[in-house]
């Protein structure tokens, strides 16, 4: 249920975005690392850190987002090109 009703609606826009800024994934570039480190959210929001497993097609990965609830780490990872494989805490990614 988390997935239908939280998730996936979440991510629905951001997605979206995605596939228009890369021409439907034509012109997607490797991510550079795109995630907060500094432990710190500008709205004050309470943060936590989560490592997560990143698989390339040919590369494996292992990040550490600061997340907080107004940039949680699904939408950072669907930022950074990679589809979570967990509604809460994923600890492993798959490249779009």
């Amino acid at each position: 249920r988390r997935w239908s009703e939280d998730v996936i609606p979440r991510m629905i826009v951001p997605y979206l975005s995605y596939l228009q800024e890369t021409i439907s994934l034509c012109h997607a570039n490797m991510p550079a690392i795109c995630h907060r480190t500094d432990g710190e959210c500008r709205t004050g929001c309470k943060t936590h850190s989560i490592k997560v497993a990143c698989m390339f097609f040919d590369a494996f990965e292992e990040i550490t987002i600061i997340a907080c609830p107004c940039l949680p780490t699904l939408l950072q990872l669907l930022h950074c090109r990679f589809f979570p494989c967990a509604p809460v805490a994923p600890s492993l990614a798959v490249d779009l």
